[in-house]
């Protein structure tokens, strides 16, 4: 129960700061366990709270190579199509460490992650 309300609190926390200059907020999610039945649940509790901002939920592949593999694809390209990206802890230190995105790639989302790290 209690990691349950964490995890949701913690979404309309991330989504609060995203909501600032968004009307449409993307939020990727893990296709597992109940991940998805959460971050509906918190996007809902968010949408009560901030009316004029529709918050989207998608699952994203169950294998997390594969939903690394789409994520390492949206950063290359740059895409806006996800606002909150849902990451394993290990992948941030993965990506400095590897080829698989380019360096100026790995700068910018690394950046991103420590000026705010919810």
């Amino acid at each position: 129960m209690h990691k349950r309300l964490f995890f949701v609190g913690l979404l309309i926390v991330v989504l609060s700061l995203v909501a600032v200059a968004e009307e449409v907020i993307t939020v990727s999610v893990k296709g597992e366990g109940i991940q998805v039945e959460l971050a509906r649940e918190a996007a809902k509790e968010f949408e009560a709270i901030y009316p004029c901002v529709d918050v989207k939920v998608i699952d994203t592949p169950k294998q997390a190579q594969d939903t690394l593999s789409l994520y390492l694809q949206f950063f290359e390209a740059e895409s806006s199509k996800i606002d909150v990206y849902h990451v394993d802890c290990i992948w941030p230190g993965d990506w400095l460490s590897s080829s698989s995105i380019s360096t100026t790639t790995a700068d910018r989302i690394m950046r991103r992650i420590i000026s705010n790290p919810s």
